[in-house]
């Protein structure tokens, strides 16, 4: 699971751009919960909130910013 960062100013706009359909968060928007699997480039992962709402899943990949 990925979940939006709150220590990011762009937080409350990368929520509102995943609500309205946008297709893609930047990397440096999320973290990855210490307690998640690990996971490998490929995976799904759902994104989450850091109130835990689901906002949508998308492909893991450590060499894209998006």
């Amino acid at each position: 699971m990925l979940v939006l960062d709150s220590s990011t100013s762009s937080l409350k706009k990368a929520a509102k751009l995943l609500r309205s359909g946008h297709p893609w968060v930047y990397g440096e928007e999320t973290t990855t919960p210490e307690d998640s699997p690990k996971y490998a480039n490929g995976d799904i992962a759902d994104v989450c909130t850091e109130k835990n709402r689901w906002m949508g899943a998308g492909f893991i990949n450590d060499n894209s910013k998006i």
